[in-house]
């Protein structure tokens, strides 16, 4: 009995695929990037994270995180691999938790044993998802009296994977985990660290076990009113790579970006990609775009969009103590000793004379 064919199309997962190319590694979703504004600034976003991005960027963004949030993204790769996300954070008495979830889809070929029957044969298709349990503590809630680690918030993510093949019985699940911290010694400036798929590992129902490469990022950012510009560096995996990016808001509703997102294209290989990107908000709302160059691969050029939500709470109006320099006593009658009744209204008022306003003999 022939063993059954499969024919492979061009482009299946390239991207993603590169980074385990030269060894037995399997496949991380993070290796495309995720979220279109941390893709705008070219993914330097480990010391930022300030929003419900930082399930996948770093979890410990999430400790100093107190409202609520959803965000989604979407591109397609190679104009097959349909790529999305979608992600939620929740604050607590005791922590922000947060959930979040990868995909990546893209047809795999045909099962066939003749080529000439390719027309009608059963088609294949290759799915990876990531289901994210993500955790972020503001240590400052914990550690009252300590003026260093008061600043710093620590986070971690619980990763549950699935890789399977339609069509076929191959399929695939693993777990990982990353962990985060950012500190932050001024109101505008900001560090950050994070280790992604510790101990990470894929299992494939043929009895194929594969790594997850363990990655580290070490990042810094400045925050401004107006601004705000950050830098990563990312090592692990044979390579160090950089990564750059600012974000300009000259309006409250509007913010414009900017990055260099460094790649790795072989073990020894890598490339510098430009990015940019646009943000508009809009009571609570945020559209956010985002272009990513691939300088290597020109058909793998990107465009990301993202849609996120965060309420907005109007602080209420402050109480104003008003000072009456001159207060109006209540109206009272009264009979004076020569027996004239009076009805008389008293105001501190010196200028009237003896608070008399009117008499009734």
């Amino acid at each position: 009995m022939s063993s059954p064919l499969v024919k492979l199309l061009g482009g299946l997962l390239i991207v993603l695929c590169l980074q385990a190319a030269a060894t037995a590694d399997s496949i991380d979703l993070n290796a495309v990037g995720v979220g279109a504004r941390p893709m705008g600034m070219g993914r330097a976003y480990t010391a930022i994270a300030d929003d419900a991005n930082a399930v996948f960027a770093n979890p410990a963004g999430l400790g100093t995180q107190k409202n609520w949030g959803l965000t989604s993204m979407t591109t397609k790769l190679l104009d097959r691999v349909e790529y999305k996300m979608a992600a939620a954070v929740y604050p607590t008495q005791y922590g922000t938790i947060g959930v979040g979830y990868l995909s990546a889809t893209t047809p795999a070929g045909y099962l066939t044993t003749d080529q000439a029957s390719l027309a009608t044969a059963s088609s294949i298709s290759y799915g990876s998802s990531v289901m994210i349990l993500s955790y972020g503590r503001d240590l400052s809630e914990v550690i009252k009296n300590s003026s260093s680690l008061g600043k710093m918030s620590v986070g971690a993510n619980v990763k549950l994977i699935s890789d399977n093949y339609s069509g076929v019985d191959s399929s695939a699940a693993g777990t990982s985990v990353d962990l985060g911290m950012i500190v932050r010694p001024t109101a505008n400036l900001s560090g950050g660290f994070t280790l992604q798929n510790v101990g990470g590992s894929v299992n494939w129902k043929s009895g194929t076990k594969e790594n997850l490469p363990t990655t580290g990022k070490l990042g810094a950012a400045l925050n401004l009113e107006k601004a705000s510009a950050a830098a990563d560096i990312e090592f692990g995996g044979g390579n160090t790579l950089a990564h750059g990016g600012i974000e300009v808001r000259p309006m409250d509703m509007l913010a414009l970006r900017a990055g260099v997102d460094q790649s790795k294209v072989s073990a020894t290989d890598t490339a510098l990609n430009l990015t940019y990107g646009v943000g508009v908000k809009t009571d609570g709302f945020s559209f956010d775009y985002a272009y990513r160059q691939d300088t290597t691969f020109n058909e793998n050029s990107a465009y990301y969009f993202s849609i996120s939500f965060q309420p907005v709470f109007k602080k209420a109006a402050p109480e104003v103590a008003v000072k009456i320099d001159n207060p109006v006593q209540p109206t009272v009658s009264e009979t004076n000793s020569d027996g004239v009744f009076r009805v008389v209204k008293k105001t501190a008022d010196k200028a009237i004379d003896k608070d008399i306003l009117k008499y009734y003999e």
